[in-house]
């Protein structure tokens, strides 16, 4: 009897870790938030004359952003506009801009609703004629998208069933050691 509880014993703990060894291969998706930056437009150390502009242009999907970021010598503006609000910009009409700051430098990020092509214009406009140099525009056009990825991992999937028999099979051994068997 004590020879058949060894062999028990043995038995349970061999197959305790051959069952915690078996694995399997299990694809899992995964949704990434990815995000792509293209740069469409920049200049460096340019001299804007009084009433002179810059501008550069992108078509864009509603839910992109641009960003946009300058620095210069002396105030200029900075209009994100749509295309037909470039136009009125241009014609010097009323303008309703989507983004519009008046500053020696800064960063702008602008998230668009709607799809459309968009400009950013830098644009030299005080109230006295005089020369403004811009030492540095950079645009950049900024898309948040969701990536599916999928990954292959390993799975042990009767590993607790294996770590079961194991102390299935120590605690019987202990037994098995405390009763002198």
């Amino acid at each position: 009897m004590r020879w058949f509880t060894i062999l028990v014993v043995i038995t349970l703990i061999v197959n305790g870790c051959l069952l915690m060894s078996l694995k399997d291969v299990e694809e899992r998706v995964y949704e990434v938030l990815a995000v792509d930056s293209h740069m469409f437009g920049n200049v460096d150390n340019a001299v804007l004359g009084w009433q002179e502009r810059l501008w550069w242009f992108a078509e864009v999907e509603g839910g992109d952003k641009i960003r946009v970021s300058w620095f210069a010598d002396g105030n200029v503006s900075v209009y994100i506009v749509t295309e037909t609000q470039f136009g009125n910009l241009i014609n010097n009409s009323m303008v309703y801009c989507e983004y519009y700051a008046d500053f020696y430098h800064g960063v702008a990020e602008v998230s668009l609703v709607k799809s459309d092509v968009y400009y950013v214009v830098v644009a030299n406009q005080p109230p006295m004629s005089c020369r403004v140099k811009l030492y540095e525009v950079e645009c950049n056009l900024i898309k948040t998208y969701v990536k599916v990825e999928r990954r292959s991992i390993d799975v042990y999937p009767f590993q607790q069933l294996g770590i079961a028999l194991i102390l299935i099979g120590v605690w019987r051994f202990a037994l098995l050691l405390h009763l002198k068997y």
